[in-house]
């Protein structure tokens, strides 16, 4: 048997249940959890774009460094018998690529910073294949379109004029 205080109860209760089916209320969560996932791609894609972006800036950065080493230097730096030149500038470019580990990333060298003189009196420092790891899943989602990459090769060149000549 059902005393006084089960029927009120569970009328109120029916009451509520029925409020929330037809009830109008829940359209904005169903729309929220429809567009919530898209806006976090969104948003983790300007974040990965972003760090990207400021690892070119670091790495163009870090050649005109090399560069500009180059350019000041009293001997000329494309002569043959200067291999210490090269080598300091190389040097002075993976001080600049990193500035926080101390330490080059995996699958990168110093043999990828090349230094050339394409012009006499003219000496420009390359770097190519400098490897962008994404920090956020996004990435994972391109790996489907451009294969099994882990890392995002990014390149930087600077020329500029030997000062001495």
């Amino acid at each position: 048997m059902s005393t006084p205080m089960q029927v009120p109860r569970a009328r109120s209760v029916r009451a509520a249940v029925r409020r929330f089916v037809t009830a109008d209320d829940a359209g904005p969560i169903v729309e929220f959890a429809l567009v919530a996932p898209m806006l976090m791609i969104i948003i983790l894609a300007i974040a990965d774009f972003s760090l990207a972006f400021l690892t070119r800036n670091n790495l163009v950065s870090a050649v005109r460094e090399g560069a500009r080493l180059g350019a000041v230097q009293l001997s000329d730096p494309c002569n043959e018998d200067n291999l210490t030149t090269i080598a300091a500038i190389k040097g002075r470019v993976e001080v600049y690529l990193t500035p926080n580990t101390g330490t080059l990333p995996a699958g990168f060298t110093s043999d990828d910073i090349t230094v050339t003189c394409p012009v006499a009196g003219y000496i420009q420092v390359d770097v190519t294949d400098f490897p962008y790891t994404p920090v956020t899943p996004i990435f994972g989602l391109l790996k489907l379109f451009v294969g099994g990459a882990t890392t995002i090769p990014l390149s930087a060149s600077a020329v500029y004029r030997w000062e001495q000549s």
